[in-house]
């Protein structure tokens, strides 16, 4: 699943569904963006002095919602903290095999410089667990 989580109203049911219709042995990969980056009031911060990137977490523990532009459109993005995430794939059977972080890559940054200064921020991160 990429990308789609952070769209849902709600965890529930969800990775009872992939775990139903996942073999024995199976797996689920899911990618994201970083829960850090959906709560509500995070953003970014660009130090004026040298440009570095901070993050402001904004009400990280609480979830919610916020909608963001997109185009002449707004899409919404659904925060829960990464634990509630990991508690609902857990209580649905799956065990977490792989869990990995990552920055805007070299290669984004060069395409589009606006990205300088992101690759220290968890811009996403990706998981897989096992049936």
């Amino acid at each position: 699943c990429n990308l789609v989580l952070e769209h849902l109203p709600t965890l529930e049911g969800v990775f009872e569904e992939w775990h139903r219709v996942t073999r024995p042995g199976g797996w689920c990969t899911l990618v994201v963006n970083h829960p850090l980056q959906t709560a509500t009031g995070a953003g970014p911060i660009t130090d004026p002095d040298d440009g570095e990137v901070f993050l402001r977490v904004g009400e990280y523990f609480a979830s919610g919602w916020t909608d963001e532009p997109a185009g002449d459109a707004t899409v919404r993005f659904h925060h829960r903290p990464l634990g509630d995430v990991l508690e609902a794939a857990s209580a649905a059977g799956w065990h977490l095999e792989r869990f990995e972080e990552r920055g805007v890559s070299a290669e984004l940054r060069a395409k589009d410089p606006s990205w300088t200064g992101h690759e220290h921020v968890p811009r996403l991160l990706g998981a897989r667990w096992r049936r």
